[in-house]
């Protein structure tokens, strides 16, 4: 349990440096997905692949922190140009995201040492997007209501 505690409140503060590297917000369509799957991760992916729920706020399937732009435009109720802008800001978003999380890795590389280089990326499971999702619908946190 302490260790879970741990783990989420470690993935909101890197979400929240990576939130303020960009303004924007995220998310991420099937070519999204498809072009995310084919780029090497800086983290390794588990075996098991999460399903995409209509109301996921963070991706299941792409870096820790990158949020889901179908999710989060059903969980807002966006369409038309609304919906459009939103994923623009959220493709944005995501790249910073990544490109933050590639960085990191990479000056990580030459400071800390092998353990803790594993340790750091242990950090960035893609698993961490899946139980954020699940902490965010327990409270309630995963509908805006109008």
């Amino acid at each position: 349990m302490k260790t879970t505690t741990l783990r989420t409140v470690l993935l909101i503060v890197i979400v929240g440096l990576a939130s303020g590297i960009v303004y924007g917000q995220a998310g991420h369509t099937a070519q999204d997905h498809a072009q995310h799957q084919a780029t090497p991760a800086a983290a390794p992916k588990t075996a098991a692949v999460t399903p995409l729920v209509d109301n996921d706020v963070f991706c299941p399937t792409m870096t820790t922190g990158q949020l889901c732009s179908h999710g989060t435009t059903s969980v807002f109720g966006l369409t038309g140009a609304k919906g459009e802008q939103w994923l623009a800001a959220a493709r944005k978003y995501n790249k910073a995201v990544e490109a933050a999380t590639k960085q990191l890795m990479t000056e990580a590389g030459v400071v800390l040492d092998e353990k803790q280089m594993a340790a750091l990326k242990s950090w960035f499971s893609d698993e961490f997007n899946t139980e954020v999702n699940k902490l965010l619908h327990s409270k309630g946190l995963a509908t805006v209501k109008k």
